[in-house]
């Protein structure tokens, strides 16, 4: 179906350019930091990963902000609203002021001398700072459109993959079309977590063409005269499943049966493979078509419509747990040299190393990795060569000696006390000796 736009005079541009005009001005003498025009329109297909984005002065071709932001450091930093480089476009919302929302845009053109029929639109939803308690989200708009297949929210605290495809909408040749990402702190509370955007790809829907008309539905016979036998043959509408992994070579996706067309009623059995050194996160697009979306293997029901999905992949990751049993010294780790805490996740193969420091006149008795007693050439080090699953690791400390017998021999009856210990002592320790009555000791 083709999106039809209402035609208005010129008068009417000329109003609606003056009140802009008017909204502008107003935002300048409010204090607003300014007004960026969208930037020369892109051609489709287009792709952008701000690989070279690092302030506003180089905000990519065809992009533009309806509020022009400070540049405050990288993602993940800072405190302020801002844009933030290293790869995306993301912002950190405040509560009031001019960073309250945000919208930046997209303008992309087709100029490949045909109708567009259809887009495909993918791009990363990218999250920071999620100690934070504001979730905002991203409000995705074509044309003016919102979908809501194409919003991202930062509540799960975790980058994603969004993906969909827009099949009601003609984009003729050497139209502009506009894609609006909005994002607000209306609606949050307490301080807000950053949001931002990357790996933004829009490319045209050609190889999944509309569902063809059906057939006439009715046939008239003017004026029935003798009897008719009428036949009537129906035939399946095709359509296409679309599959994509994120990040690419995270993993493949495999269908059952394999087919260039499905029909409605249709059942898919898709199973999601990591590739090594990753796992399966979920799948993404239009998941309310799957039996589950949250694991490596799914049945799809194919709908009425083409299905674009997306399986998300992530790093695979281990729990590392380390403490000391019982007391007298400490223990700290690192993976691949890099320092960790108790409970960190750290990557598949990782090389992790355990250094036990006992406290003075203590050494290590043995270490415990996950219930199990070992005893390593160097006692105050274990190491890890290549981390292929969760480790619960514990160090044990012991007096450096076992201790002497202690033997009294006494010139006459009558018993000795011992103490602390009951005739065995280790080194430097301290005892006293007390004869059983007074007057009964004599001298050594």
């Amino acid at each position: 179906m083709r999106k039809k736009y209402k035609k208005y005079p010129i008068c009417f541009f000329a109003t609606l350019f003056a009140a802009a005009m008017f909204s502008c001005l107003q935002s300048f003498s409010a204090g607003a930091q300014g007004w960026l025009s969208p930037g020369e329109a892109q051609p489709i297909p287009y792709s952008q990963s701000f690989s070279g984005f690092v302030d506003v002065e180089s905000l990519p071709a065809g992009w533009a902000l309806d509020d022009e932001y400070g540049y405050m450091g990288q993602f993940g930093s800072g405190t302020a609203g801002g844009l933030r480089g290293d790869g995306v476009l993301g912002f950190q919302l405040t509560a009031s002021g001019v960073n309250g929302s945000i919208t930046t845009s997209l303008s992309l053109s087709n100029n490949s001398g045909a109708a567009i029929n259809g887009l495909v639109i993918s791009y990363t939803g990218r999250v920071a700072r999620v100690d934070q308690e504001g979730t905002p989200h991203w409000v995705v708009s074509v044309n003016g459109t919102p979908y809501p297949e194409l919003e991202y929210s930062t509540a799960d605290g975790i980058d994603k993959h969004v993906s969909h495809v827009i099949s009601d909408l003609v984009i003729e040749a050497g139209e502009d079309v506009l894609i609006e990402w909005h994002t607000t702190s209306s609606g949050t509370t307490g301080t807000r977590r950053q949001i931002g955007i990357t790996d933004v790809s829009v490319q045209a829907s050609g190889d999944l063409p509309p569902p063809p008309p059906p057939g006439p539905g009715s046939y008239t016979i003017p004026h029935l005269d003798e009897d008719v036998d009428l036949l009537v043959k129906f035939e399946p509408i095709d359509y296409q499943l679309l599959l994509s992994v994120s990040p690419e070579g995270g993993g493949w996706i495999q269908s059952l049966p394999d087919a260039p067309y499905y029909h409605v009623g249709d059942e898919v059995l898709l199973q999601a493979s990591p590739e090594a050194g990753y796992r399966f996160v979920a799948w993404e697009g239009d998941v309310q078509y799957l039996s589950t979306s949250q694991e490596e293997e799914t049945l799809l029901t194919m709908p009425a419509q083409h299905v674009s999905l997306t399986a998300v992949f992530s790093l695979a990751t281990f729990t590392i747990h380390f403490d000391v049993e019982g007391e007298n010294g400490s223990i700290d780790a690192t993976a691949n040299g890099e320092p960790i805490e108790s409970g960190d996740q750290v990557e598949e193969g990782s090389q992790v190393i355990f250094n036990a420091s006992p406290d003075e006149g203590y050494r290590v008795k043995h270490w415990i990795i996950n219930g199990e007693v070992v005893q390593p050439e160097d006692e105050e080090a274990l190491m890890i060569d290549s981390l292929d699953g969760d480790a619960q690791v514990k160090v044990l400390f012991e007096d450096p000696a076992p201790g002497v017998p202690l033997h009294l021999i006494l010139a006459s009856a009558g018993d000795v006390l011992i103490g602390p210990s009951d005739g065995h002592l280790c080194f430097d320790a301290k005892v006293s000796i007390q004869a059983p009555g007074e007057g009964f000791f004599s001298r050594w």
